[in-house]
């Protein structure tokens, strides 16, 4: 698939990935030159690894795998939700704990100061691997691609009116 250009093909390849105000992201690439598209394409898939708030799946799921668990995340859920716990404030942890992660790799990309080395995200050409584009900016953007739309806070404080 060629990687879209124009501000039209920019704005649909915007909408299917989910982010708000598709248009404002394909006219800041058109007319900026901010390489938007892979800033929004791996925000998008960073976002799809951190637990949703509505979905404690992944505990029971974690539970199910102890036996073959390496570190041990299944004994600790057991003894958290048998001290009274809910499931709900437990993955709020875990989501919040998840997003300063992202927040914090994003940060990273773009400053690496008292690092021996430098690093940095690319678009790269799916022909030969080779860099086009830096994503730059990553950290800008992490709270308002939240796919939850809830730009890092809470469905329960948004709903209590915090």
């Amino acid at each position: 698939m060629a990687r879209p250009h124009t501000f039209e093909e920019l704005a649909r390849a915007f909408k299917q990935l989910g982010v708000p105000e598709p248009e404002s992201w394909a006219s800041s690439e058109v007319k900026e030159g901010i390489n938007q598209l892979g800033r929004a394409a791996f925000l998008t898939a960073a976002w799809r690894q951190i637990v949703s708030e509505r979905d404690h799946s992944w505990i029971d799921q974690a539970l199910v795998a102890d036996s073959h668990d390496t570190y041990g995340l299944g004994q600790s859920l057991r003894r958290i939700l048998n001290a009274g716990v809910d499931k709900s404030d437990l993955t709020f942890v875990v989501r919040a704990m998840q997003h300063e992660l992202l927040a914090g790799i994003a940060y990273l990309l773009d400053d690496q100061r008292n690092l021996p080395v430098t690093f940095a995200l690319f678009e790269i050409d799916p022909e030969t691997r080779c860099p086009v584009s830096e994503i730059a900016g990553v950290h800008e953007s992490t709270l308002e691609t939240d796919p939850e739309g809830i730009e890092g806070g809470s469905i329960r404080g948004r709903a209590a009116g915090e």
